[in-house]
């Protein structure tokens, strides 16, 4: 497996998205520019009191008063009487020109005067359009079998396992695009990267009388009686999801019409103020993709002109496909607000694994590759704080944890019994691994 090629076609589709999604950020910014200057002169035509509308179908008066703060336009012909009730049935909305168009039965119709399908107002918390772009730093914690690596048989003392391999907050980077397609339903992309970390340690032989091994292991030149091991642990994740999205705000259903407390005025910044509340269930498609390298390399002094070399590397690979499903609960209040999401999924998991040895001088002791499918599962949440700095733009710093169950880590592969050319060539895919750390990024709404 080339890894090097599957970290350029990862970096490459993570530009892209980046650029999808400030380009898409930049046309909407001014969209709604435009929608300001419309909404301008559609207020300045509003009536000056009060108006009565008229229902299209039957022409029956009812003569029911709506507020002024609607800023529907006195001009339409449509604007005569009509009852509240009849005006917010949901087989009639009004665009944003203040007219009247027919949605089918099935239409949404709210209070700001949106579609089910094009609603396009401030802080609206079930938006045409959103994108975020994160920083993440993250703490991995493998949930492996611990094992010793270097020991002195003769004195059984330990001096390294695979519990000593300890990570630090490592980088990475979370990007999501969402695209509301008809009535609370959407589309939502994301990727979630976390970028090489590694975890290393070194074992010297303390003193002329220690005698440094692998766990039971008496074979090779630079593998016996050693003077220095070097160990290097390091893993990478990569992860791919599209799903189908149903937001629904206060007590307005995935497309259902919405009242006073639903969809329509509390949730539109008029005043700058406004409070909105949202619930956005969805269930889709993800690949994970975990890999995981643990290079092991040793020194033997001995007389001569230069020390024996030896090295021990296992590389694992875990593919992970299947459909999740989660929820994300959205809260704000004027410039603040937070936000909460969770994901859980199972998924198909074609682990591999590749083990190679070679002892001085360059002698092939084991070269191996084995493969195994299993079911795995992924489970993530996010809980963040949110700071609006515009219409359109959000400040978003939170936490996240996430946990991977059922996949090969690379430690767990180890097997020192080097006289045996098969040795190591069990998969073993029960390994865990849990991630925790912070983010910080920005997010664009309308």
């Amino acid at each position: 497996m080339n890894f090097s090629s599957e970290r350029i076609s990862v970096g490459l589709a993570v530009r892209t998205l980046i650029i999808t999604f400030v380009s898409i950020t930049a046309a909407t910014t001014t969209a709604q520019s435009s929608e300001r200057s419309r909404q301008s002169t559609f207020e300045s035509a509003s009536v000056v009191n009060s108006v009565f509308l008229r229902n299209p179908d039957d022409d029956s008066v009812n003569g029911a008063r709506l507020d002024q703060e609607q800023f529907f336009p006195s001009s339409s012909p449509q604007l005569v009487n009509q009852t509240r009730e009849e005006y917010f049935r949901p087989s009639y909305d009004t665009g944003l020109d203040g007219y009247f168009h027919n949605v089918g039965n099935g239409g949404a119709a709210c209070l700001d005067g949106s579609s089910g399908c094009n609603g396009l107002f401030n802080n609206n918390p079930c938006p045409r359009f959103y994108g975020q772009v994160q920083g993440l730093f993250l703490m991995r914690h493998p949930q492996l079998n611990r094992q010793a690596i270097v020991v002195d048989p003769n004195t059984n003392t330990t001096f390294m396992s695979t519990s000593d391999l300890k990570y630090n907050y490592d980088p990475g980077i979370q990007a999501t695009i969402g695209l509301k397609l008809c009535e609370g339903r959407g589309l939502e992309f994301t990727y979630f990267g976390v970028f090489d970390g590694s975890a290393s340690g070194v074992v010297t032989k303390p003193n002329p009388a220690a005698f440094l091994t692998f766990r039971d292991n008496l074979v090779g030149n630079a593998f016996v009686d050693m003077d220095r091991v070097d160990v290097n642990y390091s893993s990478w994740i990569n992860s791919f999801a599209v799903n189908l999205t149903c937001c629904s705000c206060a007590e307005c259903g995935c497309g259902e019409a919405c009242g006073e407390d639903g969809c329509g005025i509390s949730g539109v910044s008029l005043g700058g103020n406004s409070a909105s509340q949202s619930m956005t269930w969805f269930s889709g498609f993800r690949y994970l993709d975990l890999g995981e390298q643990m290079n092991m390399s040793t020194q033997r002094l001995i007389l001569g002109p230069e020390p024996e070399h030896g090295r021990y590397n296992v590389r694992t690979s875990n593919h992970l496909y299947g459909a999740q499903m989660g929820g994300r609960y959205r809260q704000t209040y004027g410039r603040f607000g937070w936000d909460t999401t969770g994901t859980a999924g199972l998924f198909g998991n074609d682990a591999q694994q590749t083990q190679t040895v070679t002892d001085f001088p360059n002698v092939a002791l084991r070269d191996i590759t084995s493969n195994r499918s299993s079911v795995a599962f992924v489970g993530d949440a996010n809980l963040s704080g949110l700071y609006r700095l515009s219409n359109v733009w959000n400040l978003r710093a939170g936490y996240n944890v996430m946990w991977i169950q059922g996949v090969a880590l690379a430690p767990d592969q180890l097997n020192f019994n080097f006289a045996d050319a098969q040795g190591g060539s069990h998969l073993n895919n029960t390994g865990g691994m849990l991630l925790h750390g912070v983010n910080f990024g920005v997010e664009a709404r309308y």
